[in-house]
């Protein structure tokens, strides 16, 4: 009998690939090893792109879904109550839950459900492991932390969480896959711009007005929507990309076909989650990272130290408050000189014409990510 493997894993249509990737992988490389994989979620793989979704479902033998959640219907961020946890009792031969808990979920009932999920590993045997890097997480219930950052912050926690934490760019499990054609030929001098997931929404705009008259063409990598509340962004959208002598709107994009468009464009603009910014390591695609919320601010001042260009909205404070409260209404105010300036800045570094160059911490990452950390998991 095949060994089983229990992911929690709440997701939703704007949830950014940084959070679903590893997890995917995780549970590709474990199924490849012979274990059974199980989702525990309430969340809907039809929200996610079709070339995507195939992946994600083909990884997991069998999907449970709780049978309560604690929050409010209609909210984003539920999540499964305490006693949902009894019905994984039927879950034979558990050899580990891993917990993706990313969600902000504030109902003080989520430990409880984490209390209830570690003590159901503890007694069976198990491996319980947290994926995360939030200060407010609940470490001390888990065997193992794993920290994708490029950079830990070792003064967020306490010494028996370090004494937890696998991480480490040769950990971070990446979608690797053979180049595949594009459904569109790339503009000539191309830039990314893959901003999409990190919400408030508003972050795409300014950056291509910012780049207007600079001498590349835009390549917007966003899902395309036809719900009335998306239009009218979506409008300015191609307002501004006609603005440009070519341009090209990208959507639902596999992740052979990122491979090939990772490869294609000059450079990027990216919101720089840790698994993205491997991913633009592991092509050795330059980029600009833009600090369009708060979970961002560790690989922000990562890539600092690393000396990578990144971009701060103007009105920096007023964004990250209007993340924590999900306001889509703030527009961030990228300054077109601070935008130029950081273009200015890969190209003086040599990486635009001669992209990431193969050494550390670039080349840190490679294909065989979710391989290590398995084995560092002890499965």
């Amino acid at each position: 009998m095949k060994r089983s493997v229990l992911f929690l894993l709440p997701f939703e249509k704007l949830t950014g690939m940084g959070h679903l990737t590893p997890e995917a992988e995780i549970a590709a490389t474990l199924k490849a090893q012979g274990y059974r994989t199980v989702l525990w979620s309430d969340s809907d793989v039809a929200g996610l792109s079709p070339n995507f979704k195939k992946d994600f479902e083909n990884n997991f033998d069998e999907k449970l879904t709780p049978a309560c959640l604690i929050g409010n219907v209609g909210d984003k961020e539920r999540f499964p109550a305490a006693e949902s946890v009894k019905d994984l009792e039927k879950i034979e031969d558990l050899a580990a839950v891993i917990v993706d808990d990313f969600r902000r979920v504030r109902d003080p009932q989520r430990i409880e459900t984490l209390k209830a999920l570690a003590d159901l590993a503890h007694r069976r045997g198990a491996k319980a492991t947290i994926v995360g890097s939030s200060k407010n997480l609940e470490f001390e219930l888990f065997d193992h932390v794993v920290n994708f950052q490029m950079l830990i912050d070792e003064s967020l926690y306490s010494k028996e969480t370090m004494a937890k934490i696998i991480g480490g760019l040769g950990y971070v499990p990446i979608r690797v896959r053979a180049p595949l054609p594009l459904p569109e030929a790339l503009p000539q001098n191309a830039f990314g711009v893959m901003l999409g997931a990190t919400g408030p929404l508003n972050d795409t705009q300014p950056v291509l007005e910012g780049m207007i008259g600079g001498g590349y063409n835009p390549v917007l990598i966003a899902k395309k929507s036809n719900k009335p509340e998306d239009l009218e962004k979506q409008e300015k959208w191609q307002e501004t990309l006609a603005k440009f002598p070519q341009s090209a709107w990208l959507s639902g994009l596999s992740g052979g076909q990122m491979q090939t468009l990772r490869q294609g464009v000059k450079f990027m603009f990216i919101g720089p989650g840790s698994v993205t910014c491997a991913e633009q390591f592991y092509t050795r695609c330059p980029f600009v990272g833009v600090y369009s919320n708060p979970t961002l601010g560790n690989s922000i001042a990562a890539l600092d130290k690393m000396g990578l260009p990144t971009l701060r909205a103007q009105n920096h404070d007023e964004l990250m408050a209007a993340w924590e409260k999900n306001d889509n209404a703030v527009t961030a105010k990228f300054g077109k000189d601070d935008i130029q300036k950081a273009v200015k800045r890969l190209e003086a570094l040599g990486y635009i014409q001669n992209r990431l160059p193969d050494a550390p911490p670039f080349n840190q990452v490679d294909e065989h990510g979710a391989e290590r950390l398995v084995k560092e998991l002890g499965l």
